[in-house]
């Protein structure tokens, strides 16, 4: 079963899915910063979705952006960590509903270079990658 954070409720469910956020967030803290990724929950441009077991124990945190690319409204999967990633993947169906009824057109899902293999029996196609590296600044 997967929920999603409505915006007014992030600071009530953000204790349970902070520490699911930053193992998604992993090394790739140059990204965005932990805080950030609230404050953008809380403003609504990004979504929280939990997902549980049959224990009712969470198994997923995934969060999402809306982004406009090429003029087509698109919900970006940004980060995604959980204990039963295929099940998650098996059940994706769900989250594309979602947006398709929310009027998203597309969906990009930036993650690690596993995703790619997953994802492609869902119909995705590897189109870029990204890489990145910080610039020391304050070097002298």
């Amino acid at each position: 079963m997967y929920r999603q954070v409505q915006p007014a409720n992030v600071e009530q469910h953000w204790a349970l899915v902070a520490p699911w956020i930053a193992q998604a967030i992993g090394g790739s803290d140059s990204w965005k910063d932990i805080d950030e990724i609230k404050k953008l929950c809380i403003d609504g441009s990004a979504h929280i979705f939990i997902g549980y077991d049959l224990q009712n124990e969470i198994d997923v945190v995934l969060v999402t952006e809306t982004w406009m690319f090429d003029g087509r409204k698109t919900l970006v999967l940004r980060w995604l960590a959980g204990k039963n990633m295929n099940q998650w993947f098996q059940d994706y169906d769900v989250l594309e509903a979602w947006a398709a009824g929310l009027g998203f057109q597309d969906v990009h899902i930036w993650g690690r270079p596993g995703f790619v293999k997953m994802c492609k029996p869902l119909g995705f196609r590897h189109e870029f990658t990204v890489i990145s590296k910080p610039i020391m600044r304050g070097l002298q």
